[in-house]
């Protein structure tokens, strides 16, 4: 379809291996994921996440990669509905780095990494950067966004 300022506009909507219905919307500047509103639930400390992700860059030069994400859950702050995980952002060295994420934030099934500057496992300071992520349902995926940026991750889990 055609957009007001004249662009396409593509929409899809379909279903998940697991029966869940989901669109996806892409406009020139951006994009829209939907799916049914549900609500997440803090994981167990000790809890193993592996995916592989594509993440994509959309600004003045775009390229993509792909790659490995693994996190451990270190620690979970029933209160506050957040956990905080050891994950490896340098897949060369091995580095971890802890970060925060706060469950059914900013709205139900969303989740968000809180920005910080930590200490990572060499003693180095890292920059946490803020990102949104919307988990689609049966399908083993999920869609992040970096706050303020112009990247977007998808992430396959393993």
């Amino acid at each position: 379809m055609r957009g007001p300022d004249g662009s396409y506009q593509e929409a899809f909507a379909f279903r998940s291996g697991g029966g869940e219905l989901m669109m996806l919307v892409l406009m020139p500047d951006t994009y829209t994921v939907g799916v049914r509103k549900t609500t997440l639930t803090l994981p167990s400390v000790g809890q193993l996440n592996e995916a592989m992700v594509l993440q994509l860059e959309t600004a003045s030069n775009p390229f993509f990669q792909i790659g490995d994400v693994k996190n451990a859950v270190t620690s979970v702050d029933v209160a506050q509905g957040r956990y905080t995980r050891s994950s490896i952002y340098n897949r060369a060295t091995g580095v971890s780095r802890p970060e925060t994420i706060a469950i059914n934030d900013p709205s139900a099934g969303f989740s968000r990494r809180l920005p910080a500057t930590v200490t990572d496992s060499s003693g180095a300071s890292s920059t946490v950067r803020e990102t949104v992520t919307l988990n689609l349902p049966g399908a083993g995926l999920s869609v992040t966004a970096f706050v303020g940026g112009t990247a977007l991750q998808l992430a396959l889990s393993k």
